[in-house]
């Protein structure tokens, strides 16, 4: 589809728009709580049950990496699995924070460990902040450059760039969800003909819905911010950037939630489920009872633990 045949965004009904709204509202009224003992099986939905917040950040820096640049100004770091003598899968990372300044690739950092334990290499992108040239389509053109980038890499580390997942968190999960699908963007479309096309991509907390984040105003204008226009101003962009309207995805998908995110309301992840399901895509999803945003990302979590054994059948 050429980016002049787009029809406009998908537009909320009255009654979704109100359920997302009231979703948000009674997700900041529930007790934050890490993600706890979690059941079910990887076929569908699971909702799982929150434990109490110990207080730890985790906020160690990933031993082992070196930053790299990439592109015009990117930056990411690289972090190869001790002693691969094989080339390793890549997962990369995009942290989330509504783009705005402040929130970087460090606060993924808990999670590059266990996946390097796993014998996976990380590439951890800092995604530029918006009052840092960030913004439509310059954030997608540079994380699509990011991925893209594995490719030469290949070539002097011992990464396998064919064998690649994408993991976000927040905006970071709309980045990510957004790249996995790049195949099947119009060839004139910022990001169009990736070099590099993941395997699987995982979305945490993430948003899902650009029109819907406009709308309800998530992360205090911010979706309007990066998009540098509203959904009725720029509505092409909307339908170029939001993953709910570039699908299929075309790769499988797992989605991680926590049903009390007071920034990003549960339904961003059981409405996308669900059209993704209904376009053919493969999609997992856990809802996490008493789960906020950013205990989402806890590498002790047991859901994570499921994501990473789920990564391993699409990665080794």
């Amino acid at each position: 589809m050429a980016p002049g045949d787009e029809e406009g965004p998908a537009r909320l009904t009255r009654r979704e728009a109100v359920g997302l709204i009231g979703a948000a509202v009674g997700a900041a009224s529930l007790g934050a709580g890490l993600l706890g003992a979690c059941t079910g099986d990887d076929g569908g939905d699971d909702r799982s049950d929150g434990g109490p917040d110990d207080g730890s950040d985790g906020g160690a820096t990933s031993p082992g990496g070196r930053e790299i640049a990439f592109g015009d100004d990117g930056r990411a770091e690289l972090t190869l699995p001790e002693g691969a003598t094989a080339p390793a899968p890549v997962v990369v990372l995009l942290h989330g924070g509504f783009w705005r300044p402040g929130p970087d690739r460090h606060d993924l950092d808990p999670l590059v460990p266990g996946l390097v334990e796993r014998g996976w290499a990380t590439w951890n992108v800092d995604v530029a902040p918006l009052d840092d040239g960030a913004g439509w389509p310059s954030t997608f053109v540079a994380v699509a450059a990011a991925i893209d980038h594995l490719a030469g890499l290949a070539e002097d580390e011992p990464i396998d760039a064919s064998r690649v997942a994408v993991v976000g968190h927040g905006s970071g999960g709309t980045l990510a969800l957004w790249a996995a699908g790049r195949p099947g963007l119009p060839d004139a479309a910022p990001g169009a003909g990736p070099v590099v096309r993941p395997d699987a991509v995982v979305g945490l907390a993430a948003m899902t819905n650009l029109a819907a984040g406009s709308i309800l105003d998530l992360g205090d204008g911010a979706v309007d911010e990066l998009m540098g226009a509203s959904t009725t101003s720029g509505g092409d962009r909307y339908l170029l950037a939001s993953p709910i309207e570039r699908l299929p995805v075309g790769v499988p998908v797992r989605l991680v939630h926590g049903a009390a995110d007071p920034l990003v309301p549960v339904e961003q992840a059981s409405t996308f489920a669900d059209r993704a399901r209904a376009a053919g895509d493969e999609v997992v999803l856990d809802v996490v009872d008493g789960a906020t945003h950013l205990d989402v990302i806890d590498p002790d979590a047991p859901v994570w633990a499921r994501v990473v054994d789920w990564l391993a059948t699409r990665l080794d």
